[in-house]
């Protein structure tokens, strides 16, 4: 029994439609992108004034959460409480400070494996579980953590009936 091979002009055929029918969609996407473009232009020409008002406020957000923080750390400092204000908690880690190129000296001489890289999430956790190296330093280091959700903080005229 022989298998029939396809035409080749049969194949081209099939082949040339698949390029044309490529060809008027790739067309048609770009038209459609550079509408859209055009489309995003115009808005935010029209809503300038609310994409400067939010930038705005983009930057006094950051402002507070960073002073916000640094008070929270600053009241935890003096207290020891964890919880500062409701909303507000502090969490503390340790930070390693060391000199990366004797880390890897001195993980290749203790026969950690022959690390051809030194990995500082890796070489942190050999400091918290084994002795710690006389090179590295470890800091306590106090972050505060603000909640996502401040609804709570809000007076009942700042909302705009979304809560």
């Amino acid at each position: 029994m022989t298998t029939q091979l396809p035409d080749v002009g049969k194949l081209r055929v099939t082949l040339m439609t698949g390029v044309k029918t490529l060809a008027q969609i790739r067309h048609r996407l770009e038209a459609i992108g550079a509408t859209i473009e055009q489309a995003e232009k115009a808005h935010r020409e029209r809503h300038a004034g609310l994409y400067d008002q939010q930038e705005e406020l983009r930057v006094m957000l950051d402002r507070t959460e960073r002073q916000v923080r640094q008070g929270a750390v600053e009241v935890f400092e003096m207290t020891g409480d964890l919880n500062p204000v409701e909303d507000v908690s502090i969490i503390t880690s340790t930070e390693y400070e060391y000199n990366a190129d004797i880390a890897k000296t001195w993980v290749m001489d203790q026969g950690f494996g022959g690390a051809l890289t030194l990995k500082k999430g890796e070489f942190d956790k050999l400091c918290r579980s084994a002795a710690q190296p006389d090179f590295v330093r470890a800091t306590e280091v106090h972050k505060a953590r603000i909640s996502r959700d401040l609804r709570d903080w809000l007076d009942p005229e700042e909302t705009d009936g979304t809560d």
